[in-house]
């Protein structure tokens, strides 16, 4: 019988005497098997519902531990490619600096190459140190870039000058910025733009504001702009190199977003000196 109540009725009978008795009733219940029991059903399924969630969790834990691994390492072969892009900016900065020494020497500015020579220490010094960090303070890098631009101001005395804007809410000892990165767009300005100017004064910006998830960075300069192409030259390897390094350092993002130049131009469309933009990404003490 299926599991329910049910009712035994019970008749005796003594039919050739016409004898009957009284019908007896007898109840009785057929229980359902244990595993039947609701009770034990929700359970199971509770069990059911707490196996699934703890084997889905440990998946979950399992695939972020193999993601993580896997950004660790995209991230250490980021900082290794970086470390190698920066050794390469290195010698091409320095063979520049000596070149300059050189041209002191032979027009016999003896005085003036012994002053540079020991500014351009100071500064290896400082390019030494900032060069082994993958991001400095913007403090740092205001004063390694105006170390820089003196250097290049006792190169061709009188020729430019030039001014650091930082945007008020920039914290510049918190927030850091990659090294190395600015440099070679300055020295491009000064040696592209500023180095032959005639009658006028050059003059270089560079600013920062914090934009978002990145720090902008603007150089701009009264040079000769770049309708040549001189200023991004393949041959520039200062400048593809921080393009490389830009677009390393800020997944999903293409290098047109982060590195812009465009031409500046007067009201008359004449070309009166260059604008580059860098995007860079920050970190925050």
């Amino acid at each position: 019988l299926a599991p329910g109540d049910y009712y035994f009725e019970l008749k005796a009978a003594i039919p050739k005497d016409q004898r009957f008795s009284e019908v007896r009733s007898i109840k009785f219940v057929i229980e359902k098997p244990w595993w039947q029991n609701n009770f034990l059903r929700i359970a199971a399924v509770i069990l059911l519902l707490i196996i699934t969630s703890g084997l889905y969790k440990w998946r979950m834990i399992k695939i972020r531990t193999k993601d993580f691994q896997k950004a660790e390492l995209r991230l250490k072969m980021a900082e290794w490619e970086q470390t190698a892009l920066r050794s390469q900016m290195n010698p091409h900065f320095i063979f520049n600096c000596l070149s300059s020494i050189q041209q002191l020497i032979l027009f016999e500015k003896n005085q003036e190459a012994n002053e540079y020579l020991l500014q351009f220490s100071k500064l290896i010094r400082s390019t030494l140190e900032i060069s082994s960090r993958s991001f400095i303070p913007i403090s740092e890098e205001k004063e390694y870039l105006s170390k820089y631009i003196i250097l290049e101001q006792m190169r061709i005395p009188g020729q430019f000058d030039y001014e650091i804007i930082i945007e008020k809410n920039i914290d510049m000892k918190k927030i850091e910025i990659p090294s190395m990165i600015i440099q070679p767009i300055v020295e491009n300005s000064i040696r592209h733009g500023m180095k032959n100017l005639i009658n006028k004064k050059g003059m270089i910006s560079i600013s920062f504001e914090k934009n978002g998830k990145f720090i902008s960075c603007t150089i701009t300069d009264n040079g000769k702009g770049n309708d040549s192409g001189f200023f991004i030259s393949s041959k520039r390897h200062g400048i593809r190199n921080v393009v490389q390094r830009l677009s390393i350092l800020s997944n999903h993002y293409t290098e047109t977003e982060l590195f812009d130049i465009q031409n500046q131009k007067d009201a008359e469309t004449n070309i009166i000196g260059t604008i580059v933009t860098l995007k860079m990404p920050f970190k925050e003490k």
